[in-house]
């Protein structure tokens, strides 16, 4: 999720949570934990925030963009997934949760996943120019991650 998602998601948290719902953020950022925290700080978030500093879960499950939204049971079934603009201010991103929470069917989930298009070479290029630029800037060649970082962004700018 977004850093000005985070106080809506907490919202979101808080209403829902008496439930039996659990939040848990990613945050994508090669700069780590000590960039993120004053964002969950400001947004007072209580939820579990993961950190992946590498863009491992990009290369996992290929998504190209964040945020992302991935609905998975007590059971660890996924659900539902949306990979690039899931956004629960929109009314459609938080019906599909809440109606989630309610037991939306299978079907019904599926249908709103139909036209969430992934993966293809531009973005497999896309993840390794990513990876290239967060192992330059861990070596601190900040110009040359930087000069990754837009190629991939060039290459795939949603």
């Amino acid at each position: 999720m977004c850093r000005d998602q985070l106080p809506v998601w907490q919202e979101f948290y808080d209403e829902y949570k008496p439930k039996g719902i659990e939040v848990v953020s990613v945050a994508v950022d090669v700069q780590g934990a000590d960039k993120v925290t004053p964002y969950l700080e400001t947004a007072q978030a209580t939820f579990t925030t993961l950190i992946d500093n590498t863009n491992l879960l990009s290369s996992i499950f290929g998504f190209k963009a964040v945020p992302n939204g991935l609905l998975i049971d007590e059971t660890g079934i996924l659900n539902y997934q949306k990979f690039g603009g899931f956004d629960i201010r929109q009314p459609e991103f938080r019906q599909i949760v809440e109606r989630w929470i309610e037991g939306a069917s299978p079907k019904w989930l599926a249908d709103r996943m139909k036209d969430d298009p992934m993966g293809g070479p531009s973005h497999q290029e896309a993840i390794r120019l990513f990876q290239a630029g967060v192992n330059y800037y861990n070596q601190r060649q900040f110009e040359d991650a930087i000069s990754e970082w837009i190629k991939a962004r060039d290459l795939e700018p949603d």
